[in-house]
């Protein structure tokens, strides 16, 4: 690295990667938090191997912080993607991901622009997987974030045995293998694309990372959460608390916003996963929210 009086650190044109490495394409997706997905870049950076050929796709959904600018300044090897502010997460992430399929990589890394990974990340990731997989590269492996006190913030999911198909837990300390995962940090296989497909464009924000999870393990793929921790991150509360509550002041959010819980997306998700209780499932959450 290279330091410049007037940005900081810059990092500097990667070397062409030698055949031999293992092609590894990140895709982020940031929205205004310009000093977060700094910091996730930094980290990322500060991970990466000699044995990894690093491609970093990001798009930056209609930001208005100078997120993009910042970027290229900073990281000029970064992909830099433009959305309209209305791709959202899903949205977004798809962008990036058809965009790295031109380079034919090995796996590809989801990671949230909020996530900024431990220096041992991305190793204990890949050598998860080829401990896992060697030979077989049907398997995902999905990162753990805790909080600042040791808990399970973000990663895999098992289904919690009831009536209702769609109810779900962290795994246990004990734990390994997934029925779905959060997003933010995930290993996906090159082949898992002709196998599984991208991110479903029936979702903008949340229920995509669920959604494609659930996929995977109907494709016959292993889905395995790495125990050692990629990232201190705590829960994003302000997110999940706008959409606890169903009344008369917030519906419209609620019901139609991205972020919210979309009528939408979650009849998309229901019905493709809920099994034959989805309609159920479907009107239950509402109900429930409106009560709470």
């Amino acid at each position: 690295m290279k330091e410049d009086s007037t940005i900081g650190w810059r990092i500097e044109f990667d070397e062409p990667a030698s055949p031999a490495l293992r092609r590894l394409a990140v895709l982020i997706t940031a929205h205004n938090r310009r000093e977060t997905t700094i910091k996730c870049l930094e980290a990322l950076y500060r991970s990466r191997l000699q044995s990894v050929a690093l491609s970093v796709y990001l798009t930056d959904d209609g930001s208005v912080d100078g997120t993009s600018d910042v970027v290229r300044a900073r990281f000029p090897q970064v992909k830099l993607l433009r959305g309209d502010g209305q791709l959202y997460w899903n949205g977004g992430m798809r962008l990036a991901w058809r965009t790295a399929l031109r380079d034919r990589p090995d796996f590809y890394l989801w990671l949230n622009d909020d996530t900024a990974l431990r220096p041992d990340a991305l190793s204990g990731l890949l050598a998860a997987h080829e401990r896992i997989a060697p030979g077989d590269r049907k398997v995902i492996v999905v990162g753990r974030t805790v909080s600042s006190s040791d808990e399970t913030t973000y990663g895999g999911y098992v289904r919690v045995k009831s009536i209702s198909r769609l109810r779900f837990r962290h795994l246990s300390a004990s734990e390994t293998e997934c029925d779905t995962f959060n997003g933010n940090c995930v290993l996906i296989p090159d082949r898992a694309v002709e196998e599984i497909g991208l991110l479903s464009a029936h979702f903008r924000h949340g229920f995509g990372d669920n959604d494609y999870g659930l996929r995977a393990r109907r494709a016959g793929y292993r889905v395995v959460e790495m125990k050692a921790p990629i990232a201190t991150q705590d829960v994003d509360r302000h997110s999940a608390e706008e959409s606890r509550k169903l009344n008369a002041s917030n519906w419209r959010f609620v019901l139609f916003h991205p972020k919210g819980v979309p009528v939408r997306d979650w009849f998309w998700f229901c019905r493709a996963h809920g099994g034959a209780l989805w309609p159920i499932n479907f009107v239950y959450r509402y109900v429930k929210m409106a009560l709470a």
